[in-house]
């Protein structure tokens, strides 16, 4: 074991951790969506809506963990691509719908099984049961602090 190794176990806090973990999953994502020249985000925007159909900007955030400040930049680039179309809500006009476009749709169909590709270079250091395990530590601890599924209008 590194001295490098040593040192990461005596962290109490997970921060830093995670923060190396986000940081070679940014460098992964770069190199598998390279060409797809769309951000994490705007990529986990189109899965959101892909997954669950026309949503309020404000449940697109709740589903992503995002603030609602964080989102108008990147859905506008969904829109300028055409990927993305936003219309008004059926019962309050003040409410704005974000949906998928058939671009969009195809878009995130072509990406998709790059996700695995992504998945399976992140987890190579890792055996196949150290990976489930990691995955299944990954999803309690990311739980905890969840409340009841949103109402999704």
């Amino acid at each position: 074991m590194s001295d490098n190794e040593d040192y990461w176990k005596t962290v109490v806090h997970p921060g830093p951790l995670l923060r190396l973990a986000r940081h070679r999953v940014q460098v992964l994502q770069d190199e598998v969506f390279g060409d797809a020249e769309l951000t994490s985000l705007q990529i986990q925007i189109l899965k959101v809506l892909y997954e669950c159909g026309d949503l309020r900007k404000a449940l697109i955030c709740d589903r992503i963990k995002i603030k609602t400040a964080n989102i108008n930049s990147p859905l506008k680039a969904l829109l300028e691509r055409g990927y993305v179309i936003e219309n008004v809500g059926r019962d309050d006009a003040r409410k704005r719908i974000v949906g998928l476009t058939e671009d969009g749709r195809a878009e995130f169909e072509r990406m998709r099984p790059l996700g695995k590709v992504l998945a399976d270079r992140f987890m190579e250091p890792l055996r196949d049961a150290e990976r489930a395990l990691f995955f299944d530590m990954l999803i309690r601890v990311s739980r905890v602090d969840q409340e009841a599924e949103t109402e999704i209008f």
